[in-house]
């Protein structure tokens, strides 16, 4: 999902122009919007977006964010969100932003976007009565056996965006498309999609 939903004036654009990485792949290298869940459960967010139509200056939309983010964290009374970088290159804009917990992503970009364990996110009230493939196909899990997976992780995310996680995956939602045992491209549908690793 696009942060115009959010701001008006980051319409036109926004992954990472950094040097580093995230588990094993090179930030350079992520091309599509991608959600990076990290080993403490804070999520940095690489938006990666369109900018060859010059309707905004790159100064004007940095400055936006800064914004946003200062907003952001003036209402939770503390540090919760971080701009890592923001730069424009070769006509694409590249933002790459940190969220101590997964709720404060959802207060920023009005998605939802679930981190924690099985146990927690069954006593959110999240429906985990879905069908979910190991990684390599060669096995499908229902209800019964997610729920108890209690301490392993969950992710749960409804948004078009790539998804890496700490670890290995166990299961995922079946429409999913491997990229590898860490990574999964997802698709907005009207269904949440579910990934559970170690």
């Amino acid at each position: 999902m696009k942060l115009v939903k959010k701001i008006g004036i980051l319409s036109v654009f926004l992954t990472v122009f950094m040097a580093g990485c995230f588990g094993t792949k090179k930030v350079e290298d992520i091309t599509h919007s991608t959600i990076i869940v990290n080993k403490d459960n804070s999520v940095s967010v690489v938006y990666v977006e369109d900018f060859s139509k010059g309707y905004y200056s790159e100064s004007e939309v940095r400055t936006q964010i800064d914004d946003e983010i200062a907003k952001l964290n003036s209402a939770a009374g503390e540090t919760v969100a971080t701009v890592d970088s923001f730069a424009v290159e070769n006509g694409v804009a590249k933002l790459n932003i940190t969220f101590t917990r997964a709720e404060y992503y959802n207060l920023f970009d009005s998605e939802d976007l679930y981190v924690g364990t099985v146990s927690d996110a069954l006593n959110a009230g999240y429906d985990l009565d879905v069908t979910l493939r190991n990684y390599d196909d060669t096995e499908t899990v229902g209800y019964d056996q997610l729920s108890a997976l209690g301490e392993n992780h969950i992710v749960i995310i409804d948004n078009g965006y790539n998804v890496i996680v700490p670890s290995n995956f166990l299961y995922v939602s079946e429409d999913v498309d491997n990229v590898s045992k860490k990574e999964v491209n997802t698709f907005d549908n009207a269904d949440h999609t579910v990934v559970i690793y170690k």
